[in-house]
């Protein structure tokens, strides 16, 4: 940290140094309460800012500075209300400025960043549907899927089937008789024969 020089403020009767690098506190709300204890973390850093003041500000003063006399007039501006009563996050609050009183030595912390929480999404995973592949489907003509141009094309398809079986069976019906004539000729009784094998 490093408290640059001092400008002087006639009006208001005080000196105002601008800080690089300064310190910073940083709480997180949740609630509408912040969870860190500012009042503890101001102390603690005042107990540290202590010996960095008196050597950062040594020949400024006509008196030089006694830790005792300084630690007890360490404040700090921290605008905790300028955040919203609702907000939820982590809020980053930094040193940019001392202002030297007569009284005390104020440290100014604007916020300098704002970290809302991210809000809370539950997600529960659904199963993805089964696939179902056409040849895991068995239809028959008997199925009664549905009503309508479905069932009359599944009757269709099976009556196609049967035709084409059918015609299958009556070529080689006539292909069989063909070499039969061909070998034993023409008979007329063996309609008769096959009859009485049965």
């Amino acid at each position: 940290m490093k408290i640059h020089k001092p400008q002087y403020d006639s009006v208001e009767k005080l000196y105002k140094c601008a800080i690089s690098d300064g310190f910073r506190f940083s709480v997180s709300k949740e609630d509408g309460c912040f969870k860190e204890d500012l009042e503890v973390m101001k102390k603690e850093t005042a107990a540290a800012l202590v010996p960095l003041i008196i050597a950062a500000t040594k020949g400024w003063f006509s008196k030089p500075l006694i830790e005792e006399w300084l630690s007890s007039r360490i404040r700090y501006s921290i605008p905790t209300s300028d955040i919203a009563d609702d907000f939820e996050g982590t809020v980053e609050y930094l040193a940019t400025a001392l202002v030297i009183t007569k009284d005390q030595f104020l440290f100014e912390c604007p916020a300098s960043k704002v970290t809302p929480t991210p809000p809370v999404v539950i997600e529960f995973q659904e199963d993805e549907p089964p696939v179902v592949e056409l040849s895991d489907l068995h239809v028959t003509s008997l199925d009664l899927m549905s009503i309508g141009p479905t069932r009359r094309i599944l009757q269709k398809e099976a009556v196609m089937i049967a035709r084409k079986k059918a015609a299958r069976a009556l070529f080689t019906a006539e292909h069989l008789t063909h070499e039969y004539v061909k070998v034993y000729g023409e008979d007329t009784e063996w309609e008769d024969d096959s009859d009485e094998d049965s």
